[in-house]
């Protein structure tokens, strides 16, 4: 009889824990399709912009030598098609150094 009640208490434990685990699973599903969501969001995004840049790198002129230089010293410089640098081998000469320290 003793034997029987402790079997009993132990399968509803199991029940309960099993009830539990799925809930948990179905949440975490939820969770990862969530995350997946934004994810493919995101990616979608970052394809537009990519496509937009394509287009506008399309319809600028090329850069001169000396414009791709400094672009490469400055990556974050935003070059602005006005008059040619004027002692621009000095500049570059300073740009150097300060890259060198």
């Amino acid at each position: 009889k003793a034997l029987a009640e402790f079997n009993e208490k132990l399968n509803e434990q199991a029940n309960e824990l099993k009830a539990s685990v799925k809930e948990r699973a179905k949440e975490f599903e939820e969770g990862f399709l969530k995350k997946q969501e934004s994810i493919d969001m995101k990616i979608a995004e970052l394809e537009v912009k990519r496509k937009q840049d394509s287009e506008l790198a399309s319809s600028m002129r090329k850069l001169k030598f000396n414009e791709r230089r400094m672009l490469k010293s400055f990556p974050k410089m935003k070059i602005k098609h006005g008059a040619p640098f004027k002692n621009f081998n000095k500049s570059i000469l300073r740009v150097d150094k300060q890259k060198r320290k």
